[in-house]
């Protein structure tokens, strides 16, 4: 019979198991935002990294925040990702010419209540 203690370490494996494989991801899908792929490739991407992104994606989301057909799913990424980089790299975004882009960047600096982007808003 096997204790709870016994089991541990393969409980302990299989998170280990589990942080690289999201780290593996990431990392794919950062490489294909990076590789200048269609949008069509790219959206779905994005929204990958919405969930399982960290602060290591948002150098290669940041340039799609200020393209019109791909602005709203880039905020949609970084808007919960935790750490002041996604705040940074939405207020950089601000100098988008299209006031729509800007409508969308400055909505999701308000979503993540963030204070660091509090000038950027007001």
């Amino acid at each position: 019979m096997r204790t709870h203690s016994s089991l541990l370490p393969a409980a302990l494996l299989g998170i280990s198991i589990g942080i690289q494989a999201f780290a593996a991801t990431e990392t794919s899908l950062i490489e294909i935002l990076k590789s200048k792929a269609p949008p069509a490739i790219v959206e779905p991407a994005l929204l990958e990294l919405k969930r399982i992104g960290t602060a290591a994606c948002v150098p290669a989301v940041a340039p799609f925040l200020t393209q019109p057909s791909l602005s709203h799913t880039a905020c949609e990424a970084l808007e919960a990702l935790p750490g002041t980089e996604a705040t940074l790299a939405l207020a950089t975004a601000l100098t988008a010419p299209e006031p729509a882009v800007q409508i969308g960047l400055l909505n999701t600096l308000a979503n993540r209540r963030d204070p660091l982007g509090v000038p950027k808003i007001i």
